[in-house]
């Protein structure tokens, strides 16, 4: 934060500025994240999830090849979860505009994208982590997932 003074005055409380670096688009970044960060974890977001992945995880294979069919599910899948994210944030924010801020998303360094938020974005537009999400999905269904009960250590305090 800057302070911005006078030095030929005393200065009062009410005479300092102070700057941000944050610009308007930063905050409006951190708005729109916020909020996608509340609809990802509301329950109706879910569903919506799980739904599309139990009627198309069948489909996919855990295997470095992959099918024409992947494709379509993919770009089904972008499109439903795009439009979604985008009906929910129109709601929210009159100001909203997804290409807007689909542009701010691409100029974010990388490491600052982390968490669930991100992951689902980034499974919109990257394959290989949509398909990672939908080949989990299917496994822990399927109760292939990683078995954990083998690190539970108990002991008695005597």
């Amino acid at each position: 934060m800057l302070i911005s003074e006078d030095k030929s005055r005393s200065l009062s409380l009410t005479e300092i500025t102070y700057e941000s670096k944050y610009s308007s688009k930063d905050e409006k970044f951190d708005t729109t994240i916020g909020a996608i960060e509340d609809i990802i974890l509301d329950d109706e977001f879910t569903t919506l999830q799980e739904k599309f992945f139990k009627e198309n995880c069948e489909e996919f294979e855990d295997t470095e090849e992959n099918k024409l069919i992947y494709t379509e599910i993919f770009n089904d899948y972008t499109e439903k979860i795009e439009q979604y994210l985008e009906k929910k944030l129109k709601e929210k924010f009159s100001w909203f505009d997804m290409t807007e801020f689909l542009m701010m998303l691409n100029q974010r360094d990388e490491e600052d994208m982390f968490g669930d938020v991100f992951d689902i974005l980034t499974s919109l537009g990257d394959f290989n982590s949509f398909k990672e999400m939908i080949i989990a999905y299917k496994k822990e269904r399927n109760g292939e997932g990683i078995d954990m009960s083998g690190i539970l250590i108990q002991s008695s305090f005597n």
